[in-house]
């Protein structure tokens, strides 16, 4: 992502043109995080440690580090936007 000037109308519109892709795929990293969780936990309460499983963690281990990118991606290109997924 690049960070356009934001001093200048054409850059503060391009930011926030790169800052709402950026929240979009948040949201929809959080969705898949929010189904992965949803399958785990449903793994855990039928006691199922099988390779789903392991898969399951590790692509939400995946999935955690994407959103944390694309978080900082989000503060690099307008830094006054308070945004903080935890």
């Amino acid at each position: 992502m690049t960070s356009p000037d934001p001093h200048d109308i054409a850059g503060a519109y391009a930011q926030l043109t790169e800052a709402e892709k950026a929240a979009s795929q948040m949201e929809s990293m959080l969705d898949a995080i929010e189904t992965k969780m949803a399958r785990l936990e449903q793994l855990a309460v039928e006691g199922d440690v099988s390779t789903e499983t392991v898969q399951a963690a590790r692509e939400l281990e995946t999935l955690d580090r994407e959103l944390d990118q694309l978080q900082d991606d989000v503060h690099r290109i307008v830094p006054y936007l308070d945004i903080d997924i935890v």
